[in-house]
């Protein structure tokens, strides 16, 4: 008893409170009496359900502060050494002799007791570890036992049980990466099929020790998620789904078509644990329920620069000193006179500079009597017939990352959605176009008819693969400067198209491809039925030219 009193008159004297659990200084167990029980509350934590401070564990906590936390140390130890004496005496005497001790604390035991309430921020949290605890504890059902039987390699195990351990603690990197997963795709029942999750918070995740050496790193995965039993899920979600519109029923096979990717959530987790172990997983978790794959795993790491990039850096580098230089050129030369500009090698020269070319785009032609003065009206048709397509690509344009579908069928309904969905006719605006001027200007050739179709077609092959190939080496960059919850899949697709259809983007054949649909550049049919078109017509013009 002289213990307990001891230590309760230490942590009266501190300035400052803490908490400080000191165990077996306080009985296990009081005489049963109306008093004792009146007197508890002195013995217990406040803001609780009526129950003693530290119950679970056997503990009283006592206040005190890092000045006197030795002096409570020794005063624990000593409460230790005497405990068994201090319970027996206790036990032996009547209630009574102890109730007016605790039903009558001193002011300062009081003040004592008030220091010893929890703030709502730690219950709030003691409060998640244990439930945390309580979920992946082996035996709460088996969800630990459950992951690790999933066929994973050691590297994973590890990862996957150090995360275990620092989320039931609430550790902040083990809280990041739960954040940045995604949880449910939000409106989902109108068709929104993915949930992307925290691409930036995930891969910025790294811990590292005091040596520096890295311990954990984020990565951010794509989880797609197929659902195998359709019937009965259909059957379950189409009377959530007819709110939307009397017609959404038949928007059903939307969430179990097969060639549709299906749902697709940002899954963040260790990067110890591969794109196959955390498909493993997760089928394990999932069962016969559904298919789920994970793939297309990025992390912070930079994986550097490829050679097919180096050399592409290389080649713009080189076109940018001679651009600087043909525009230094054109500088100096300003001067010369006409004779000497009309050179070959100096016009080779312009053709690089900046600013002569800038003169010749800005350029505004106000001869009445010019071909480009006659035929201006023909910029409007391009501007409307531009504007027009992009329009209809804008709506019309597919991607599994978009939210909420079933607005279409509510979209498509109005009058004024024709003219987004007619947008395709404008194509052939510039098919118009393309012919008219091809048989005005070969119409006004005196020249070999041989010689003016090898040139034309050279020509129109020229000005248009060298800005494709030039949009192609660029996409090759892009991966440097930009990155996303989407971009991997989105590159690799590139670059696998480009290694195995590059022929008929050289050769302008794009078009007799039987896999559009699954192409990510599938604007480019235009370019080579152009040129097609523009073959066939070059070859019938000089034929039938008189």
């Amino acid at each position: 008893m002289e213990a307990w009193a001891t230590s309760v008159r230490l942590s009266t004297a501190t300035e400052k409170p803490e908490y400080f659990v000191t165990t077996h200084a306080f009985p296990e167990s009081l005489p049963e009496s109306r008093t004792t029980r009146d007197g508890a509350a002195a013995a217990q934590m406040p803001g609780t359900s009526g129950g003693r401070a530290s119950e679970r564990e056997g503990a009283v906590a006592v206040a005190t502060s890092p000045a006197t936390l030795g002096s409570a140390h020794a005063t624990t130890a000593a409460s230790d050494a005497s405990s068994d004496s201090t319970n027996s005496t206790l036990r032996s005497a009547p209630s009574s002799s102890f109730a007016p001790a605790v039903t009558k604390p001193s002011t300062t035991e009081a003040m004592t007791a008030s220091t010893m309430r929890p703030t709502k921020k730690a219950r709030f949290f003691d409060n998640i570890r244990s439930t945390i605890k309580q979920l992946t504890s082996t035996g709460g059902g088996g969800f630990t036992r459950q992951l690790l039987e999933a066929d994973i390699s050691a590297d994973c195990v590890l990862g996957l049980l150090q995360f275990m351990r620092a989320f039931r603690e609430l550790e902040p990197w083990a809280l990041r990466l739960f954040d940045a997963t995604a949880k449910y795709p939000t409106g989902f029942l109108q068709a929104t099929s993915a949930e992307l999750g925290a691409y930036d918070e995930c891969i910025e995740t790294v811990v590292r020790d005091e040596d520096g050496a890295e311990k954990v790193r984020g990565q951010y995965c794509n989880m797609r998620l197929s659902i195998t039993d359709e019937d009965s899920f259909l059957e379950e979600i189409l009377p959530a789904i007819a709110f939307t519109h009397r017609r959404a029923s038949k928007f059903g096979s939307y969430f179990v078509d097969k060639k549709l990717p299906g749902l697709r959530l940002g899954l963040c987790f260790v990067s110890s644990c591969s794109a196959q172990d955390l498909t493993n997983i997760a089928q394990t978790m999932a069962g016969n329920r559904a298919k789920i794959v994970v793939d297309n795993c990025v992390t912070s790491v930079d994986d550097g620069i490829s050679g097919t990039q180096a050399g592409i850096i290389a080649y713009l580098a080189i076109l940018a000193m001679v651009i600087v230089a043909a525009t230094g050129l054109d500088l100096l030369t300003e001067r010369w006179d006409k004779n000497r500009k009309n050179a070959i090698p100096y016009k080779c020269a312009m053709a690089f500079s900046a600013l002569s070319n800038s003169r010749l785009i800005m350029g505004i032609n106000k001869d009445k009597n010019s071909d480009n003065y006659s035929f201006r009206f023909m910029h409007g048709i391009r501007f409307l017939s531009i504007f027009w397509i992009c329009l209809g690509h804008s709506y019309g344009t597919i991607s599994e990352n978009f939210s909420r579908m079933l607005n279409a069928v509510q979209y498509f309904e109005r009058w004024e959605t024709l003219i987004v969905t007619a947008g395709y006719l404008a194509v052939d605006t510039f098919f118009f176009l393309s012919g008219f001027l091809l048989n005005y200007t070969l119409s006004r050739q005196h020249r070999n008819r041989a010689v003016v179709t090898v040139v034309a077609i050279i020509r129109r092959y020229v000005r248009i693969t060298v800005p494709l190939f030039f949009m192609l080496m660029c996409m090759y960059l892009l991966p440097l400067i930009a990155s996303g919850p989407n971009s991997k899949d989105l590159y690799n697709r590139f670059y696998a198209e480009i290694r195995k259809h590059w022929w008929d983007l050289l050769f302008l054949m794009r078009n007799w491809r039987a896999d559009q649909e699954v192409t990510i550049l599938p604007h480019l049919w235009y370019l080579s039925i152009d040129y097609q078109l523009f073959l066939v017509g070059v070859v019938v013009i000089q034929v039938l030219k008189t």
